[in-house]
């Protein structure tokens, strides 16, 4: 299993940050490459959701599961990952810094075989690699966006 982890400090208060992560309807909206979110079911500490993303110009359509202890963390797993992984999971962590959050997005993966193929990968190409720096791009992108909106909102 493959592990990256990006990470950004906010100038916004735990609860907030929290609040924008656990609220992915939100998405959509702030965010240029999640198209589109469905909550399937949604209780206080746990949802399901199918969302369509793009990368590199290619929509992939994904269903999770994700658990939260509020304000701590947030966990997921893809029940349905892009087709070219054969699983994919990670977390959300806050930490209150001074009145601001860090937040620490992991992304666990395992590719499939046939990712090189689905992906149109040239055979010198690192397919773990490749794909981490897609999800690390795509993860930077939520978190940047959840930044600036927070950010703008407090001046």
């Amino acid at each position: 299993m493959t592990t990256v982890t990006d990470m950004m400090l906010i100038g916004a208060p735990v609860e907030r940050v929290y609040a924008c992560c656990w609220n992915a309807e939100l998405w959509p909206k702030i965010t240029p490459h999640v198209r589109e979110i469905e909550i399937v079911n949604a209780q206080q500490d746990q949802q399901q959701m199918r969302m369509v993303v793009e990368s590199e110009g290619k929509l992939y359509r994904v269903e999770s599961t994700r658990t939260t202890v509020p304000g701590q963390h947030i966990a997921y797993r893809q029940n349905t990952p892009p087709a070219f992984l054969a699983e994919h999971c990670g977390e959300w962590r806050f930490y209150s810094v001074a009145g601001h959050t860090r937040i620490e997005l992991t992304h666990r993966f395992v590719a499939k075989d046939t990712a090189r193929q689905l992906l149109g990968l040239d055979p010198n190409v690192d397919v773990d690699g490749y794909i981490a720096v897609r999800l690390k791009k795509n993860g930077l992108l939520t978190l940047s966006a959840i930044k600036q909106m927070l950010e703008q909102e407090n001046n």
